[in-house]
């Protein structure tokens, strides 16, 4: 028994953080779906990375005069709005 009388084994998973139960390994996710997560997720960090050094590289160039879009055009609607959420 749990904390407030529910029993775990009625349940597939805990009630309090929803892990599997032990014996329930089939459920799990195999080393090779892990090692894709991961490898997702280590993208995905290289991407936010990439894309913060091109904001700050545009920064720097529209404060030094030099960026393609000149003093007398202007962005392209959108183009300012920061990251995507």
């Amino acid at each position: 028994m749990v904390r407030g009388g529910a029993s775990m084994d009625a349940h597939d998973s805990c009630p309090y953080c929803s892990l599997p139960l032990p014996g329930r390994a089939a459920e799990l996710p195999t080393a090779a779906e892990v090692a894709v997560a991961v490898d997702a997720l280590a993208r995905v960090d290289r991407l936010s990375r990439e894309v913060t050094r091109l904001r700050e590289t545009v920064a720097a160039l529209r404060g030094s005069g030099m960026h393609p879009i000149g003093p007398g055009l202007r962005a392209l609607p959108g183009a300012d709005d920061g990251p995507r959420r």
